[in-house]
């Protein structure tokens, strides 16, 4: 059973603003993480510049409202009105306030662990990619 159009409390619609915050700063730390892997002579604040240079132009793209109500249409799919009221009703105690100003911290430090790990193969990753994108190229059109 999903919540049709509950009205999202203030502690629910702040903790969305959140997420979508948390996006942001997963993307950078993703970003940051790649970059300094290839800086080669660059210092850290040059790579750092460029992240945030990176993050800005990809981040201009994003309509807040409208990821906050995809975001929402998504709670409302994945929860019932009830289970929503009572994570809003969490994310209202001193333990639900923690994880929001938390979450973002560790999302970010276990995506580097993810990112470090991933990177191992993500050569012959994007080589199986771009050979299944070549075997699956439509052919040309007749002149």
């Amino acid at each position: 059973m999903t919540a049709a159009a509950a009205p999202l409390s203030p502690q629910l619609a702040e903790a969305i603003d959140r997420i979508i915050d948390q996006q942001r700063a997963i993307i950078a730390l993703s970003i940051g993480t790649q970059l300094r892997r290839v800086q080669g002579n660059a210092t850290n604040q040059e790579t750092q510049k460029l992240t945030d240079q990176i993050v800005a132009l990809l981040w201009s793209g994003v309509d807040r409202a409208h990821a906050g109500n995809a975001l929402v249409q998504i709670y409302r799919e994945q929860f019932s009105v009830a289970q929503l009221s009572e994570i809003a009703a969490f994310y209202a105690t001193p333990s639900g306030q923690a994880v929001l100003t938390k979450a973002p911290t560790i999302q970010a430090e276990f995506s580097v662990v993810m990112m470090s790990q991933l990177q191992a193969n993500n050569a012959r990753a994007v080589s199986l990619m771009n050979q299944f994108a070549q075997a699956h190229r439509p052919p040309a059109p007749a002149k």
